[in-house]
């Protein structure tokens, strides 16, 4: 599956987040593969199963890193939307829209794949 720029968001701005994502967050808590944002899906969408997939996910570690990330995500337009998992593997999203091809950013308590 190709990757989906969120809209309004060119090619050149969303690399330049997931770079600067990675060096906030680090290699090994972004990851922009399908296979690797299959657990960043939500699992009950209201418009259709992949209409609105993210392109990205981001998990930072600290609140420093959550403020740097939105102040990236912020400067290039590429629009987050928030999750978190429990241990129980519920996953509780939040309200906010989720955009295609967006960037999803939480917390997670399952490995990278």
């Amino acid at each position: 599956m190709p990757m989906v720029l969120p809209p309004g968001v060119g090619e050149r701005d969303f690399s330049t987040a997931i770079d600067a994502f990675r060096e906030v967050a680090g290699d090994g808590n972004v990851w922009t593969e399908p296979e690797e944002l299959e657990r960043y899906r939500d699992p009950y969408p209201p418009s259709g199963p992949s209409v609105n997939r993210a392109s990205a996910a981001v998990a930072p570690g600290s609140v420093e890193e959550v403020q740097e990330i939105l102040r990236i995500a912020n400067r290039t337009g590429v629009p987050l939307s928030v999750i978190s998992t429990q241990q129980s593997g519920l996953r509780r999203w939040s309200s906010a829209p989720v955009w295609r091809g967006g960037a999803r950013h939480g917390q997670t308590d399952e490995p990278c794949p």
